[in-house]
C-alpha cells in the first residue's frame, strides 16, 4: 500500500512551477527561419473586402532549385484517374468536389507556377492545369499560414484579451478546447470568441458544452 501525502503549501508550489515552466514555452525564442517567416507574414497578408485573410507563400532563397515535377504529378493524377473509373461513386463525388472547388475560385486555370494541380473529369479531356488559390494542407508552409492568420484575426478583431488569449492558446487544429468557472462565462466567451473568429471569416461550426 502507497500513501500519498501533499499540503496546500506543497501542491501550491507544485501548481506555481508547473505555471512558470508553462509560460517559459509559450514565449519560446524564435529560430531564424521562424523570424523570416513571421517578418515575411507582417510584410505580405491583407485582407479582401470581406475580411477574409489573403497571405503569401514564404519562398525559400533556393526556390529555382525545385526540378521538373510536372511529369511526376502528370503521372499520379493518372494513377488516380485509373482508380477513379474503377469506382464510380467516388468518382462522382471527386468531380462535385473539384467543380465546386473551382467555383468558389480556390482554383484558377493557368499555366504552370506554384502550387500547381492538373485536372480533367473525363479521360477524353484535354489535361489542364489549375493554380490553387488557397492556403493547402500538406505543403511545408500550411500549417504556420494558416495559425498565424488565426492569430492576426484574433488581434485585428478582438477586445477581450482574454478572447484574444484564447484564439492564441487554445486551439488544437481546427478544434477550440478551452474552458471558464462558470456557464454564464462560458456562453459569453463563445459569443465574443465567434464574433471575432467570424469578422476574419473563420466560422465557428459547433459548440459543446461539458
Amino acid at each position: 500500500m502507497c500513501h500519498l501525502s501533499i499540503t496546500n503549501e506543497a501542491l501550491h508550489e507544485q501548481i506555481q512551477r508547473f505555471w512558470e515552466i508553462e509560460e517559459t514555452n509559450t514565449h519560446k525564442a524564435l529560430t531564424s527561419q521562424e523570424s523570416e517567416c513571421e517578418k515575411h507574414f507582417i510584410n505580405t497578408y491583407k485582407r479582401d473586402v470581406n475580411g477574409r485573410y489573403e497571405v503569401s507563400l514564404p519562398v525559400k532563397d533556393n526556390h529555382m532549385q525545385l526540378g521538373n515535377s510536372r511529369e511526376t504529378a502528370i503521372k499520379r493524377f493518372r494513377n488516380l484517374e485509373h482508380r477513379l473509373q474503377k469506382t464510380p461513386a467516388l468518382k462522382v463525388d471527386y468531380v462535385n468536389f473539384m467543380r465546386e472547388y473551382e467555383t468558389l475560385g480556390h482554383m484558377t486555370n493557368a499555366d504552370r507556377d506554384y502550387q500547381r494541380i492538373a485536372w480533367r473529369e473525363q479521360p477524353q479531356d484535354e489535361l489542364k492545369y489549375y493554380r490553387l488559390n488557397t492556403v493547402t494542407y500538406g505543403t511545408a508552409p500550411a500549417s504556420f499560414l494558416a495559425v498565424r492568420a488565426l492569430h492576426q484575426a484574433a488581434m485585428d478583431n478582438g477586445a477581450d484579451p482574454r478572447v484574444i488569449n484564447i484564439i492564441k492558446s487554445d486551439f488544437y487544429m481546427d478544434d477550440l478546447i478551452t474552458g471558464t468557472d462558470t456557464l454564464e462565462d462560458a456562453v459569453y466567451l463563445k459569443h465574443q470568441i465567434s464574433d471575432v473568429l467570424q469578422r476574419g471569416c473563420f466560422p465557428l461550426r459547433k459548440t459543446r458544452y461539458i
